[in-house]
């Protein structure tokens, strides 16, 4: 049980490094794109993050949530989409870090 604790572990910590790293990139990108723009601020939401991987997914995933979902439930997903693609991969990253973060030896 204890060795299975410690690759979840080891696991979590690897997941946390990657959306870290992958909010960084999308940040650098952004900050590319504004000096390309001449200062125009340019953000990336998570809906045109979606959109570069793959539009159709995305186009499916709205068109189901304007047919079957409550009009609430379709508000929010669509105002989540609407934050900004490193804030999102940024923030879960860090708290998935802090969560499974280093342990002393007292826990391990």
């Amino acid at each position: 049980m204890q060795r299975f604790r410690h690759a979840v572990y080891i696991a979590m910590r690897l997941v946390s490094l990657v959306l870290i790293c992958i909010a960084l990139m999308l940040l650098g990108a952004d900050l590319i794109s504004t000096l390309e723009h001449g200062g125009d601020v340019v953000i990336r939401s998570l809906d045109h993050v979606w959109t570069a991987v793959n539009s159709a997914s995305i186009d499916g995933t709205k068109s189901w949530l304007e047919h079957n979902a409550p009009h609430a439930v379709t508000h929010a997903v669509e105002s989540f989409l609407a934050t900004p693609g490193w804030a999102a991969f940024g923030v879960l990253g860090v708290v998935i870090a802090f969560l499974f973060g280093r342990r002393s030896a007292m826990e391990a």
